[in-house]
């Protein structure tokens, strides 16, 4: 039967996604660019073909590590120092440091693991998402939570308390 078959418009149409995000997984690994977000998201196709979930400002900034951490407002000018206030010198204020290991979001790390039922890692962060909704959303907030904290303490700092 004629009508089980695919259109050729498109099988093209799938084979162009394929061979789009096989250039675009190969780009990334290759690039010594945006290494964060390939280390969080080394999967281009698995993160583009996930079924539930919303990227949102405080999930985009956590991604891509663009966002009020210390050391990114260090390498632009606005920070001096780069090191998170909270743990000392010597221990860089980035997403890695912030999301997975400072002691200012231990409570709220400790309550998003016991809702995934399991440690919250740089390898495991995205996979979590990908697995279910309430995992996606738990995520969510607990990213949300934070950057919005990190922007009012950068409000405060720079006395445009909003």
């Amino acid at each position: 039967m004629a009508q089980d078959r695919p259109s050729s418009a498109s099988v093209r149409k799938r084979e162009a996604r394929a061979t789009s995000l096989s250039n675009w997984q190969r780009r990334c690994e290759a690039s010594s660019k945006g290494r964060w977000t390939f280390r969080l998201i080394p999967d281009v196709g698995e993160w583009t073909g996930r079924k539930h979930g919303q990227v949102d400002f405080y999930l985009t900034q956590a991604l891509s590590g663009h966002g009020c951490f210390r050391n990114y407002l260090k390498r632009f000018g606005h920070k001096s120092e780069d090191f998170c206030p909270s743990c000392g010198s010597g221990v860089t204020e980035d997403p890695l440091h912030i999301l997975f290991d400072c002691r200012r979001f231990e409570e709220d790390r400790l309550t998003l693991e016991e809702i995934l039922e399991e440690a919250f890692t740089p390898s495991s962060m995205v996979p979590q998402m990908l697995q279910t909704p309430v995992k996606w959303e738990a995520i969510a907030v607990f990213v949300a939570k934070i950057m919005t904290e990190l922007r009012d303490q950068e409000r405060a700092r720079n006395g445009r308390e909003e």
